[in-house]
């Protein structure tokens, strides 16, 4: 890589592995804070998770078509200090109303950032380098996270909404730098034969979201992509919301010094991040991630192992059972994850890159939204292996689906140049859908 493209490369690893520790030092407390210090019952938590994800819903597909249309560096810059703001309102301003106030700044940074940032980066870097950098930044934030997992705790216990604080300044600090440093050499708004005002505004805005749109519909690979992250949305909402629940309530800790659970959670975190640490190591230098149907196959295995920790999970009938089984689905879940990253960023023509990118992450909040109240109802009125085993079961067409991409990865020759020109021509003069 040249020297423009390092440096994009390590702005890119810098936000990674500084959002790391910020996500984490908040998201370790969060819930003790929501409970005992804004004194938040059940159904406010539950509302709280709803504002943020209707935020997201409604403002994801938007937000990618600004990045596309005007620029990808400033769509990343604006959530990137959204997060800041919304984390200091949630924490210097301990009540309910604020809290939600605060979720949507923070759902509106994640839907700025999202798909924009990826498709930032595949302009500096060229398609080609994406997959080794995605992975590289896997790691990044995996060492943070270590560091951030015991700072959190300790400030925690000092008082709970200091990290959260901590957080929010993070994150202003890194938007700053994104304004100083933050390049953009590979992204420039494309220009046609249409009059001034139709190249500007709503109107430039609704071309590229009709593009976007027009790319998805002809590709079946990008079909299943958007069918395939509401399934495992709606699957993530049981391990996401339920693995902690399913250790307190049925799992039962064993008696070493009288350590807390909490201690408990920290170190299955650090266990998780070494292993992840080291695999990924390995494999990161041993895989093509230019191989899309290689990567068809990870992700395959890597999704039925995961489906199979989650069913050893839910039926666990010891601690180390439990621990071994939950260890195992989060671990092969983060393992197929930058993979996945990486085919789907470039089966995205790059000019609306961001707006696809975030179609999909609001596919995913579909299937997050509709799997919470399912997945709720099984573990209340039911138990909470039965939610678990039900998540098991929506992750389960994650395996055709992804076999059905690679079989069409396999199928379709690749196109020489003269034919890409032709279609991103069409795209770009072509008018309604």
């Amino acid at each position: 890589m040249n020297d423009n493209q390092n440096k994009a490369l390590r702005i890119y690893l810098l936000a990674q592995g500084l959002g790391s520790v910020l996500f984490t030092l908040t998201y370790t407390i969060q819930a003790v804070y929501f409970i005992q210090t804004v004194h938040m019952d059940p159904l406010q938590l539950v509302l709280v998770g709803t504002t943020l994800e209707a935020t997201i819903f409604l403002f994801e597909v938007p937000t990618g078509v600004v990045a596309d249309t005007y620029s990808r560096r400033l769509s990343v810059i604006i959530g990137t200090l959204l997060w800041g703001l919304g984390f200091l309102i949630e924490g210097a301003f301990p009540f309910f109303a604020a809290v939600l106030v605060s979720q949507v700044a923070l759902g509106l940074g994640y839907t700025f950032n999202s798909g924009a940032s990826e498709a930032w980066l595949a302009g500096e870097l060229g398609d080609a380098n994406i997959g080794s950098a995605f992975l590289k930044s896997a790691q990044v934030g995996r060492v943070a996270t270590i560091a951030a997992i015991i700072a959190g705790v300790g400030l925690a216990s000092i008082q709970l909404n200091i990290p959260i604080i901590i957080t929010g300044f993070g994150w202003l600090g890194l938007g700053i730098y994104e304004i100083i440093a933050m390049p953009e050499t590979g992204f420039a708004r494309h220009s046609t034969d249409e009059e001034p005002e139709e190249r500007e505004g709503m109107g430039a805005m609704l071309k590229t979201f009709r593009q976007g749109s027009r790319i998805v519909r002809a590709s079946s690979v990008l079909l299943l992509f958007l069918v395939l992250a509401v399934f495992t949305g709606a699957s993530s909402e049981g391990m996401d919301r339920l693995s902690e629940a399913h250790f307190l309530n049925n799992v039962s800790f064993p008696e070493f010094g009288h350590v807390q659970p909490v201690v408990w959670f920290g170190m299955f975190d650090l266990a998780l991040l070494a292993l992840s640490f080291i695999v990924t190591e390995s494999y990161r230098k041993r895989i093509d991630t230019n191989n899309h149907s290689l990567v068809a196959k990870i992700v395959i295995v890597s999704s039925g192992l995961q489906i199979a920790g989650i069913v050893a999970f839910a039926l666990a009938g010891s601690f180390w059972w439990a621990v071994a089984a939950y260890l195992a689905m989060r671990f092969f879940r983060g393992l197929a994850a930058p993979l996945w990253n990486t085919w789907l960023t470039q089966s995205i023509d790059p000019r609306v890159r961001a707006t696809v990118l975030s179609m999909v992450s609001q596919s995913d909040a579909i299937g997050q939204t509709a799997g919470r109240p399912v997945l709720g109802w099984i573990g209340t009125a039911v138990s909470i292996p039965a939610a678990l085993m039900t998540s098991a079961v929506l992750l389960v067409p994650a395996l055709p689906l992804v076999a059905a991409a690679r079989r069409r990865v396999l199928v379709q020759p690749e196109a020489t140049e003269e034919e890409m020109e032709g279609v991103q021509t069409a795209v770009a003069t072509s008018g309604e859908p």
